[in-house]
C-alpha cells in the first residue's frame, strides 16, 4: 500500500493513467487489434518477443512488449547476443551440466 501511495503522490497523472488502462496492460499483445499489416514488422516484433521472453508477441503481455519496445529503441540501446549465437549458449549450458561427474545430456 505504501508504494502505491508514494507513486500516486509523486506521479499522479501517470498513476491515474496506469489505473485507467490496467486491464489493457495485462492482455496479450494483439498486433491485429493494433491494425499492424506489415508482415516484416509483425515478424520482427514476434522475434523480439521470443528472443527476450521465449514467447511470440501474441502470447506476451502488452505491458512487457511496451517496455521492451520503448527500452530497445532508446538512444544508444543495444541487444547483446552470445558470441557464436544461441548454439554457443546451449553449448555452455551443456558443458556446465556435463562437467559434473555422473551428469549427462540426452538429445532426442
Amino acid at each position: 500500500l505504501g508504494i502505491l501511495l508514494t507513486v500516486a503522490l509523486k506521479f499522479p497523472l501517470s498513476f491515474l493513467n496506469v489505473l485507467k488502462y490496467a486491464a489493457e496492460f495485462s492482455k496479450p499483445f494483439d498486433l491485429d487489434k493494433l491494425g499492424l499489416k506489415n508482415e516484416f514488422l509483425k515478424n520482427y516484433l514476434d522475434m523480439l518477443a521470443f528472443l527476450l521472453q521465449g514467447l511470440p508477441a501474441d502470447q506476451t503481455l502488452t505491458v512487457v512488449m511496451a517496455y521492451m519496445v520503448e527500452d530497445f529503441f532508446r538512444e544508444n540501446a543495444v541487444m547483446d547476443f552470445p558470441k557464436g549465437g544461441s548454439g554457443e549458449l546451449i553449448g555452455a549450458l551443456a558443458r556446465g551440466v556435463t562437467k559434473r561427474k555422473g551428469c549427462d545430456i540426452e538429445l532426442s
